[in-house]
């Protein structure tokens, strides 16, 4: 989750949202599943809202689910409302009419990469792997036979300026993956979802170096000292 402001009061409140589940959608919480493998124990939360109807494991069942783990990856796109409501298109405090989206009806949170790497290395104490990261849209091949996709550059810029403030806050960033290197199936949504670096036309299987791979190309380069937020020093 990320805070409406920076005040202690928020940040502590988001803090919590980030670290609670839900009896529904609680699949979906890193916790449920983090919990377990760092700590050996399911989260107080969770046997709250379960009680008995968790699994009930012995204590060396539980030495064999919390093996000793070297990072935390995990995958970060938006940040959303905590419970996950039941209908997936209620509006939360991040979505609202006319709020910027992915094709996946995905929020544009930038800061969540920030606040994701910093409430998740307070609670596991791990350096973090940032698994999976990016934008599905609705890419075409212009006139020229080139794919311009200024707004996956924009989404990933920002999304990476918020990664640079953990590094330099001090939070022990191993690594960034972007996905995907290029359009592929996506796994409930077919190939209708463009995700990737690189179009494929999936008629001919040609492929097509979109604008911001070549921008992130720069990025890496120059291991992100293009990244700044000064508009006049883009990575082209």
């Amino acid at each position: 989750m990320v805070p409406v402001n920076e005040s202690e009061e928020e940040i502590e409140k988001a803090r919590q949202d980030t670290y609670s589940t839900s009896s529904f959608g609680y699949a979906f919480s890193n916790v449920w599943w983090s919990d377990p493998m760092f700590f050996g124990r399911f989260s107080d939360i969770d046997q709250a809202n379960f009680g008995d109807k968790l699994p009930q494991f012995t204590e060396e069942e539980w030495k064999l689910v919390s093996q000793p783990l070297d990072f935390y990856g995990f995958n970060v796109y938006q940040a959303g409302g905590n419970p996950m409501p039941a209908d997936p298109y209620t509006y939360d405090r991040y979505a609202y009419q006319g709020s910027p989206r992915t094709s996946m009806d995905w929020n544009i949170t930038p800061d969540v990469l920030y606040w994701g790497c910093r409430f998740f290395y307070e609670r596991y104490k791990k350096p973090i792997l940032i698994t999976e990261n990016g934008m599905a849209a609705y890419d075409v091949v212009s006139l020229d036979g080139k794919v311009h996709d200024p707004y996956r550059k924009d989404f990933m810029h920002r999304y990476l300026l918020a990664l640079v403030r953990a590094v330099e806050e001090g939070y022990p960033v191993i690594g960034y993956q972007y996905w995907s290197v290029m359009d592929n199936y996506e796994w409930s949504n077919g190939y209708d979802k463009r995700f990737g670096l690189v179009y494929v036309d999936y008629q001919t299987q040609q492929r097509i170096i979109k604008d911001s791979a070549y921008w992130y190309r720069r990025v890496i380069e120059t291991n992100g000292e293009i990244l700044s937020l000064n508009p006049e020093n883009k990575a082209e």
